[in-house]
């Protein structure tokens, strides 16, 4: 009964220590099963309320309002932010890089294990033993007490051919005493080491089959690292195609700006010619309509760069830039309008021989290659040799493990053993079976290694001509636009003079509008096509190369900082004035377009 309470008492301890951990596990599990039970309603959340707006129709108090809203978006202070600061900031916080980053940290500790498969083991035993024999020879009962202390060190040396050599050394005293004086007791010491080594002649033979999984491993660890490149110039392509998405609704949002306050002076000029009575009311409805027009793209530019904006900060994952509305970014790197002789085939070498998707591939086509060469050894039967050797050393005089030790030179006769196992299956189906596998599969992995080097050409030869194109759309672009400004231009002037009627220049100016907004798109998706024949490369942009290998953050990934929720308001917040930043700070008056085009109508 003492024994089994110190059992308790010792592992009660541990018992304490593991069960909370667990039973918290156990209440998350049960937590989370709750809310895969029941799908909610949205208006079960009670986080939208409705709201009544004015009557449309009264255009005064409609055109006060656009105005207090555009007034209030361009008060807002955006944070600029440089096409490098987005690369830098994505590599260090972006922990879709961190996790990417870990895999192969994790395959080469793998690599670790299996080249330490070879280290030597030591290995120790003592055992102290006294046992108690009743023995009965037809008078009183005699115990005989053995009292035995055992020490056995030895060595296990695994052998790169697959066997091994063993080295025990056993050292014992024993004594004999009994309850019988007439008998009396006996002592003695004996000390052997025994050396024994076993060998497989077939199946398991050979360095290179035992050092096979050494290159696994090592295939592994560069697969890793292929697939986390792979990764990394994902999640950085991902940041600067979203950088230049930033850039173009932020364009998109200031044409929009500059086309709502041209029809506005418009309408304001015709209102004010109407009531000196040399204007037609007719036109004043007509720019009304475009200034309706006008104000819906500037609502739908905005939402274009919220949301822009915010996926964006989604791939940056800075900490200091939340995810509502309350902080917009500006981007200050332009785009890079220059055109480009390409050599396909210099891209398109680079590519095969850096592409980190076919890198994977080729590893994988290593790894098959061994297995194949593991499972065709796997097919041998199975036969192995073993010998050991035992040399005895005793002390009968005593228990001195020394003299009996010393005694192992005095001639003593040892002990040997030589032996042969062997086993063959019947059959041996399930091996060729395996094998045949392995043979299958490499080839499958050669025929992938095939396929992917003649994507990744269609890919590389895609971009180039993807990109080609785009600087031919940037010529067009900026011609029209110029165009577009002509004919605005000549469209005001023939207007003023009563030329033309009102829904002519309209048209106009609804034709330079789109061919800016034009032009700024072609000049971005040009900065999207380089990115992306890098991307097809196995590039990215930039004069110098990215070290990604020490990017690792464990603390972060350990308790990521941030939380994504901070920043969110709780209560109810118009968009355009979340975009704009404080909603009670005072508005400012529209200022001036940046942008009106020369000879711009002031009447008609």
């Amino acid at each position: 009964m003492s024994r089994r309470a110190f059992i308790l008492a010792a592992s009660l301890p541990l018992l304490s220590a593991c069960t909370p951990n667990l039973d918290r596990d156990r209440y998350r599990i049960e937590e989370l099963d709750a809310r895969t039970r029941e799908i909610s309603s949205l208006d079960a959340t009670s986080a939208m309320r409705a709201i009544h707006e004015p009557d449309p129709t009264d255009r005064p108090a409609a055109e006060d309002r656009s105005e207090h809203l555009i007034a209030m978006m361009r008060a807002g202070t955006p944070r600029d932010l440089t096409l490098v600061e987005v690369r830098e900031v994505t590599l260090r916080n972006n922990l879709g890089i961190q996790a990417a980053v870990i895999s192969p940290q994790v395959a080469a500790q793998i690599l670790r294990a299996e080249q330490a498969k070879f280290e030597s083991t030591f290995t120790a035993s003592v055992i102290d033993q006294r046992t108690v024999n009743p023995a009965y020879y037809g008078g009183p009962l005699i115990n005989t007490t053995s009292d035995v202390l055992t020490i056995v060190p030895g060595l296990n040396v695994p052998l790169q051919t697959g066997g091994s050599v063993s080295l025990d050394w056993s050292l014992s005293t024993q004594l004999y005493s009994t309850t019988d004086d007439t008998v009396g007791d006996q002592s003695f010491a004996y000390s052997q080491p025994t050396i024994s080594i076993e060998q497989p002649l077939l199946r398991g033979a050979g360095i290179e089959f035992n050092q096979a999984s050494i290159v696994l491993a090592e295939a592994q660890v560069g697969r890793e690292r292929a697939a986390a490149q792979l990764d990394v110039i994902n999640q950085l392509v991902q940041a600067e195609v979203a950088y230049w998405s930033v850039y173009l609704a932020r364009r998109e949002f200031d044409i929009a700006l500059e086309t709502y306050e041209i029809s506005r002076r418009l309408l304001d000029d015709q209102r004010q010619m109407v009531r000196l009575g040399s204007g037609s009311i007719a036109n004043v409805y007509n720019f009304e309509v475009a200034l309706s027009s006008a104000f819906d793209q500037v609502l739908a530019a905005e939402q274009r760069l919220r949301l822009s904006v915010r996926g964006l900060k989604v791939v940056m994952q800075q900490p200091d830039l939340t995810l509502d509305g309350s902080a917009t970014l500006r981007p200050t790197t332009e785009p890079r309008l220059i055109g480009f002789d390409v050599e396909p085939k210099v891209l398109v070498d680079h590519a095969l021989a850096n592409r980190a998707d076919l890198l994977q591939f080729e590893y994988q086509q290593i790894q098959r290659t061994i297995d194949v060469l593991m499972r065709d050894q796997d097919v041998l039967p199975e036969v192995d040799v073993f010998a050991a050797w035992t040399f005895n050393g005793f002390d009968f005089a005593g228990r001195s493990l020394v003299e009996a030790t010393q005694d192992l030179g005095d001639g003593n006769i040892s002990g040997w053993a030589v032996g042969l196992n062997a086993s063959v299956p019947i059959g041996n189906e399930v091996r060729l079976a395996s094998y045949q596998a392995a043979v299958l599969r490499r080839l499958k992995s050669i025929a992938d290694v095939r396929q992917r080097r003649i994507t990744v050409t269609g890919e590389v030869l895609d971009a180039i001509d993807t990109l080609q194109i785009q600087w031919d759309r940037i010529l067009t672009a900026r011609y029209q636009v110029e165009a577009a400004r002509r004919f605005f231009e000549a469209y005001g002037t023939l207007f003023d003079r009563g030329q033309i009627p009102s829904a002519n220049l309209t048209d106009a100016l609804r034709s330079l509008n789109a061919s800016l907004i034009n032009r700024a798109r072609v000049e971005t998706e040009y900065q999207v096509a380089l990115a992306k024949l890098a991307q097809s490369v196995g590039c990215l942009l930039g004069h110098a190369g990215v070290e990604w290998s020490d990017v690792s953050d464990f603390d972060r990934l350990q308790a990521p900082a941030g939380d994504p929720t901070v920043g969110i308001t709780d209560r109810f917040v118009s968009p355009s004035r979340e975009f704009a930043g404080d909603p009670d700070a005072e508005v400012p008056a529209p200022s001036a377009p940046a942008d009106v085009p020369a000879g711009a109508p002031s009447g008609g």
